[in-house]
């Protein structure tokens, strides 16, 4: 299993208040504040040249393989599971009707 692939099980929702909790650094954060992490490394990395991996690899300590994250099927393969997955949900909650794709 890939790091991407780990980490969507990371991925918590707090039914008291519907907030989307991350695991950064090895504890869970509201979503808002991971979004804070990636923005600021995105405006680092558009002023200093580097890759914005490499400076949330040096913001956090989080288990993730930066390097690997870099190659799109690090992403992608899980992005498809995960449609996948869903829509098999959406089509037994839809009495199992196809709504995949064609």
């Amino acid at each position: 299993m890939t790091q991407a692939q780990s980490n969507l099980h990371d991925i918590q929702i707090d039914p008291r208040n519907l907030n989307i909790l991350i695991s950064v650094n090895g504890k869970l954060v509201p979503r808002a504040e991971a979004m804070a992490l990636v923005k600021a490394a995105v405006a680092a990395s558009l002023a200093t040249g580097k890759h914005m991996f490499d400076i949330l690899a040096a913001e956090t300590k989080s288990p993730v393989d930066w390097n690997a994250l870099r190659h799109p099927h690090a992403y992608l393969a899980p992005a498809r599971t995960l449609i996948e997955r869903t829509l098999a949900e959406a089509s037994a909650f839809s009495g199992g009707v196809d709504i995949g794709p064609r």
